[in-house]
């Protein structure tokens, strides 16, 4: 593998011209611009786009905030999901791999945030499967392409239904408004320091008045290589320390009581597993943005808007090395665990990590030790190369209509998406087994948590070095992830895994709006409604769902072997992992062996599509783009895998809404405000396939379904602004909004997957309706300067609908028995004496080892449940520039935003991936074209959902994270400025930890630094 740094030269090269073929355009320019007797000079900078922001704030019928034109492109931000970070309110989610760039807003995660373009829905390009709403990835947005952004915290009538935690609108430009032959250049280079590579980033924007005042063009672009990393540690599972997992535990357990390290009642637990990580991405990323304006006359004005973004990162890599010694839930644990250990290492004094609750309701203290040694664990080296591409598509006609009396605007609108995760995997895993014949793995690892403390932290293994990839492996077949050693008795496996996910949208609108002025007079002077609005709203939405894992069928399993082992890791070939902040960690020489994709993918595949042709249905199967055959459910070839997620759903959408602006005197107190309600229909059809079973056999077939589902909704709600003074407004607003269930989680029929002592079964997720959310807010804003203002606000949210899950078991004459009966066959349900019950086929089952069963039959029911989640929120935003201090401390001003929200369930802790307390605080200086601006963004320690099979089953929490990011700027002259942004310049990393104690450390993030510079020609 090629350092990526020996790509650093030819990008220079590539910077250097640009920057002189820029250079020489921009003289051309300046000696063009000195024959011109006049010239429009545009002041713009940190201070002037911030005022511009906070006149959208003061100006808009409703509680918003906003981020300027000339602000959104300068900020230090990668993406436009790292821009909003500025916004009161908002959380940037750094869990996400790919810089994802999800948000929270307002206390709610992303899928509760309603996105719009120019306030038009726009296909987004998520493969996001959360159960409401439908996430919009900002990542995949280059922010510069917009002329700003606007939060819309408080919607009105005429805002589009969905967004329950508010509205994120990226505008779009206005060719018309913008300079009559104004262009601009940005050329630069991005470094990240976790890559040591230099990537290029370009920048365009012009507009042009073809016919002045009359027809223009406007555009911008932005382009950028994309080539970042992520290492990552994980201490993810940790195993109850008992007389199971080591036989000495007894005597320790009451050493350390007798010591005063621990209670009798206590509950210690150890890390079981280890992995060490390494992620890279490389690709680009595309947007653009262009609009066509013509004024046909002085009241009518047509216009066009593109819009475009594209992030392919084609190339990428997820390295990992991991051990693990653990109860993997056998009926007779002990035997498992024989000589399969966890041994505590050193004198280590066991730590506190919180409380949990028993059976019998008492609190009982949890402990954790983190140096341990795992005794004949797993060894698993492993590889993922993958492919994440998302692309976004759309084009908007519109057409706005001014008389002295009417308004009218009209836009058609059509847009596309589309995301591909194409990722395959190969794990080779020595596994041993607690059989007999089957000898222990011979792995010793030692794990050392340092508790957090990477110098303190300690990770080895041992015995790798015995093993023998030269086996004979059993072929492999389309229900099979893994083809086994036939003959080691160590367990040796070879895994082939990834996925292929490949969500379609297309969406099509139509909107058409009217505003009449009017002269409506209510309680004589007090009250008039001056502005009356109404209109419609029609769109259409298909979404294309296909889901696919590889299978080991099919593979040439003969070509396994040695060859498939690498010692050179990206680790260690492009920079040292972790940035040598853990020194004593493994690498290729002590046991971090990687997989040689390439070379594995091609012998793999060497003779398959014979072995297909071959077979007795090779019709059947799927081959997917990386070459292998799709997984097939158990009991049958010809279902297509993951067949309940295979699907088309579409969605039709029609609404309405009338609202009045009003405005009135409460004594001195001046009013205004506005009171509608928007009507909603919303209409779900979902085509997919069905199983049943083929006459006479046990094999399945896939029968065409559809599901249909309809809901509709009125949508109050009203804003009022009084004007104290003025500079102080205070706003008060009421609505009720609703966010739809996520198309993609939309399954329209049974979900069923089984083993030889289990089935599981999972009710079809089109059968929900939308969540519904009152919301209250109130704001108190003072402008107490010209550019500067202080406001507060506080708001409440209550969410009804929540989905709930109840276990079933369908007897004959129930919903669902019928249905359930062509999978199980009836079953059996048996009450038990705490009111639950059991639920069992009543027909047998054969297992592979003979042994006959009555399998177990978990059956889901997915409904909208009595369950509501309250949020509650308080902000405050100071924005203050000092310009009368004197020169030079005259340039000098900051903002600072705080939020503070908490949910709840019910009296329970509601919403994961929330933070309490979060604030960003900007200060910046601008004086003589200098301009520098430093940001800090903060949110406090939040919860994760457990249950995950790569990260763990323990709910985790993820340590508070600041981090201080910095933009600079000088201008040389009226066309040229040169820039510089740091991110992450106190090279934070991320923390996640299990219980109460961060010290009981689950992962831990590593980023680094990135650095950017750019020169830019204005002319």
């Amino acid at each position: 593998m090629a350092k990526s740094t020996t790509r650093t030269p030819y990008r220079l090269n590539q910077l250097v011209i640009a920057l002189s073929t820029a250079g020489l355009l921009c003289s051309m320019n300046q000696a063009v611009a000195a024959e011109d007797e006049t010239e429009t000079i545009e002041v713009t900078g940190v201070r002037s786009s911030l005022e511009h922001a906070l006149n959208t704030k003061r100006e808009a019928p409703s509680i918003v905030d906003a981020i300027s034109a000339a602000d959104i492109g300068s900020l230090p931000a990668l993406d436009l999901g790292e821009a909003l970070q500025a916004i009161p309110g908002v959380q940037v989610n750094r869990e996400g791999e790919r810089r994802s760039s999800d948000i929270n807003l307002r206390g709610l995660p992303g899928s509760f945030v309603k996105t719009t373009a120019n306030g038009q829905s726009f296909a987004t390009p998520s493969r996001s499967a959360s159960p409401v709403g439908s996430p919009n990835p900002f990542g995949s947005f280059d922010a510069s392409v917009f002329d700003g952004v606007t939060v819309i915290k408080s919607p009105t009538a005429a805002h589009q239904e969905g967004g329950v935690a508010g509205i994120v609108d990226k505008q779009l430009q206005r060719a018309l408004a913008k300079p009559d032959g104004r262009y601009a250049v940005s050329l630069g280079t991005r470094y990240e320091e976790s890559n040591d590579s230099f990537d290029t980033e370009v920048r365009l924007q012009a507009s042009k008045h073809l016919i002045k005042d009359k027809l223009a063009v406007s555009f911008k672009l932005g382009y950028s290589d994309q080539h970042f990393r992520r290492d990552s540690v994980l201490f993810a599972r940790k195993e109850i320390f008992d007389e199971i997992v080591y036989p000495g535990y007894e005597d320790w357990f009451a050493d350390q009581v007798a010591a005063g390290n621990l209670p009798e009642n206590a509950v210690v637990k150890a890390s079981s597993t280890v992995q060490q990580l390494a992620e890279v991405s490389r690709g680009d990323k595309l947007s653009f943005a262009g609009n066509l304006e013509w004024k046909a006359t002085d009241k009518l004005k047509l216009g066009v808007d593109l819009l475009y973004t594209q992030r392919d990162l084609k190339d990428g890599n997820f390295e990992q090395i991991s051990s693990e010694v653990r109860n993997r839930g056998q009926s007779n644990p002990a035997s498992h665990w024989d000589e399969h250990y966890i041994i505590p290492v050193g004198d280590e004094v066991p730590f506190l990590t919180g409380y949990s609750t028993n059976g019998d309701g008492e609190q009982v203290p949890n402990y954790a030790i983190s140096n341990v040694k795992l005794e004949n664990a797993t060894y698993v080296p492993a590889n993922r190369i993958f492919g994440f591409f998302e692309k976004a598509q759309g084009v908007f006609f519109n057409l706005d209509y001014q008389s002295d009396d009417w308004v009218i605007d009209a836009i058609v609108s059509h847009s596309e998406s589309e995301n591909i995760f194409n990722q395959t995997g190969f794990d080779f895993r020595l596994q041993g087994s607690a059989n007999d014949s089957v000898e222990p793995t011979g792995i010793t690892t030692l794990i050392n948590t340092g508790r957090g403390d990477l110098d303190k932290m300690d990770i080895s293994y041992d015995g790798w070095q015995d093993i023998d990839y030269n086996q004979a492996f059993k072929a492999g077949n389309p229900l099979n992830l893994n083809v086994g050693d036939v003959n080691d008795p160590k367990n040796l496996s070879f895994y082939i895994l990834g996925r292929y996910d490949n969500p379609k949208r297309e969406m099509s609108a139509i909107d058409l709006n009217f505003k009449r002025y009017v002269d409506f007079e209510i309680l004589g002077e007090g009250l008039k409604v001056n502005t009356i609005h109404f209109g419609g709203r029609h769109s259409s939405e298909t979404l294309e769902n296909k889901d696919f894992t590889p299978s080991s069928g099919f593979i040439d399993h003969t070509a396994i072997s040695d060859e498939f082992i690498s010692d050179e890791i990206l680790a260690e070939t492009v920079n040292p992992w972790f940035n040598g902040d853990i020194p004593n960690s493994a690498g290729s020489d002590g046991g971090w062996l990687s997989l040689n994709m390439p070379h594995i993918v091609d012998v793999l595949q060497n003779g398959m599509d014979e072995r297909i042709a071959a077979s007795d249905n090779p019709d059947e199967f799927i081959r997917l783009p990386n070459g292998f055959v799709a997984r097939t459910e158990r009991n049958t070839n010809n279902v297509e895998d993951r067949w309940e997620t295979q699907f088309t759903a579409d969605q039709d959408i029609t609404a309405a809404y009338f609202m009045a602006d009003f405005e009135g005197e409460l004594g001195d107190i001046l009013y205004t405000g506005n009171l509608g309600a928007r009507y909603v229909s919303t209409e779900n059809t979902v085509d997919g396939f069905d199983q049943s079973f083929i006459d006479g056999t046990t094999q399945w077939e896939a029968v065409p379904t559809s599901f249909s589902k309809d809901y509709s909704h009125v949508l109050p709600s009203v804003n009022v602004s009084f004007e104290l003074t003025d500079d102080i407004i205070l706003r008060m607003a009421s609505s009720k909004g609703i966010v739809r269930p996520n198309l993609r989680a939309q399954t329209p029929v049974l979900s069923v997957s089984e083993s030889e002592s289990r089935i599981t079964i999972d009710t079809p997720k089109a059968d929900v309706d939308p969540y519904e959310s009152n919301n209250y807010d109130l704001s108190l804003e003072w402008y107490n300067r010209e550019g500067s203002a202080i406001s507060l606000g506080v708001f409440k949210k209550d969410i009804s609908g929540i989905f709930s899950t109840n276990k079933i078991c369908p007897q004959p004459g129930e919903e669902f028995a019928d249905a359930v009966a062509s999978y199980t066959g009836e079953l059996k349900r048996t009450d038990l004496a705490d009111g639950t019950f059991t639920c069992e086929q009543v027909e047998e089952y054969t297992q592979e080892d003979g042994d006959i069963v009555n399998r177990t039959v978990d059956f889901d029911y997915t409904f909208n449940g009595s369950s509501k989640i309250e949020v509650t929120g308080y902000e405050v935003a100071i924005q203050q520039k000092l310009d009368f201090l004197p020169y030079p401390w005259n340039g000098i001003g900051g903002v600072l935003n705080y939020s503070y929200v908490e949910n709840e369930t019910d009296g329970e802790e509601g919403l994961v991936g929330i933070s309490p307390n979060s604030y960003n605080a900007i200060a910046y200086y601008e004086n003589d074209g200098l301009s520098v601006r430093l940001a800090y963004n903060y949110r406090d320690e939040y919860l994760l959902s457990g249950g995950q099979s790569f990260g763990g089953p323990d709910q985790k929490s993820v340590k508070a994270r600041g981090q201080l990011d910095m933009s600079a700027s000088y201008k040389i002259n009226s066309f040229t400025k040169i820039s510089v942004r740091g991110y992450n310049l106190t090279n934070e990393n991320r923390y996640e930890y299990v219980g109460q104690n961060e010290a009981n450390v689950s992962r831990i993030n590593y980023d680094g630094r990135t650095y950017t510079a750019d020169i830019q020609f204005t002319f």
